[in-house]
């Protein structure tokens, strides 16, 4: 059992729960970023924060390697992403600022941008989503600023705004 906590900004510690005793270990970053979440399935973890931070680990969680973005994704210097899910089978969705969805279904190989359905006249472009849960490949849920929940039924192809 692990219990993960972000430290001075861009250090993450663990607590490590090993036969009957716990342990603290400590992984650092390359980046200076605020870090606000993280996932972790089957060894495989990311880290999302501020200024467009994407953190993957391969290793459990013991090292960290930045991830630059694609900018075919659309525009987002200075985006935060506050909200990271995965699932088994490397299924996963980011959030962030400006209403803004990633997804994954290959573990992070590769991205691709979904469109949020939160109209820009009710965030007007400032809202940010500040989690996501992935129940399923299919099934997921977003919530952010403004009372904004938002559910996908399909993986994300479309994402559907709860009155």
């Amino acid at each position: 059992r692990t219990l993960w906590a972000f430290a001075a900004l861009s250090a993450i510690g663990r607590w490590v729960h090993a036969n009957t005793s716990w342990g603290w270990g400590y992984s650092s970053t390359s980046t200076t970023s605020t870090l606000y979440d993280i996932s972790l399935v089957d060894g495989a973890g990311w880290v999302v924060g501020a200024n467009n931070t994407r953190l993957r680990s391969l290793d459990g969680g013991r090292s960290w390697s930045a991830e630059p973005y694609d900018v075919s994704l659309g525009d987002c210097k200075g985006c935060a992403w506050h909200g990271v899910s995965f699932l088994q089978g490397g299924y996963g969705w980011v959030v962030g600022t400006s209403a803004r969805i990633l997804h994954t279904s290959d573990g992070g190989g590769t991205w691709e941008a979904q469109a949020s359905g939160v109209p820009d006249s009710a965030t007007h472009n400032t809202a940010t989503l500040l989690a996501v849960h992935a129940i399923t490949a299919s099934l997921a849920w977003a919530v952010g600023e403004r009372g904004i929940v938002l559910r996908t039924e399909d993986g994300g192809s479309t994402w559907t705004p709860l009155q």
